[in-house]
């Protein structure tokens, strides 16, 4: 089932999610949601890739919590860059992440059962820069992400290791 397009045009939303839609690019005059605090992803298919959950995310300021989960499509890389954002939850076949301008992170909970080994030194070192953050209170890593050695973790951070 395709998304309705008319869901751009809802800007003063403040949580969204969309379960098992088939979701395209939005239209090319879309602003955003401003007022959006949280975005959940649950098995959707992406007719124009993860970029355009990346572009959308972008367009929305004041995102608190992004949830991604069991999208049918195995995503390259995970680029996520979103200041205000404070938790992050991927339960998805990807290959690697990037967290690039994310410093309010507080609750990280990363699943993958497709990671390659092309991609084991992004997430490692995404994991030592999550695992070191000042912010960051609970950390929680499964599927093949659990074959990554992890270092030491620091501060009060809480680290649970899922094995599937």
């Amino acid at each position: 089932v395709c998304m309705p397009s008319y869901i751009f045009h809802c800007t003063e939303l403040t949580k969204l999610k969309l379960q098992n839609f088939v979701v395209y690019a939005p239209p090319f005059d879309f602003k955003g949601f401003p007022y959006l605090r949280t975005l959940e992803l649950l098995g959707i298919e992406l007719k124009h890739g993860i970029d355009m959950v990346w572009s959308l995310v972008a367009k929305c300021p004041c995102l608190l919590c992004l949830s991604i989960e069991s999208c049918r499509d195995v995503v390259d890389r995970f680029d996520v860059d979103a200041p205000k954002l404070e938790k992050l939850m991927i339960k998805s076949k990807f290959h690697s992440i990037s967290l690039k301008n994310c410093p309010r992170l507080v609750n990280v909970s990363l699943c993958s059962t497709k990671l390659q080994m092309n991609g084991t030194e992004t997430v490692v070192a995404t994991v030592k820069s999550l695992a070191t953050s000042y912010e960051l209170q609970c950390l929680a890593i499964c599927g093949t992400m659990c074959k990554l050695t992890v270092m030491t973790i620091f501060n009060t951070v809480t680290v649970v290791l899922f094995s599937h």
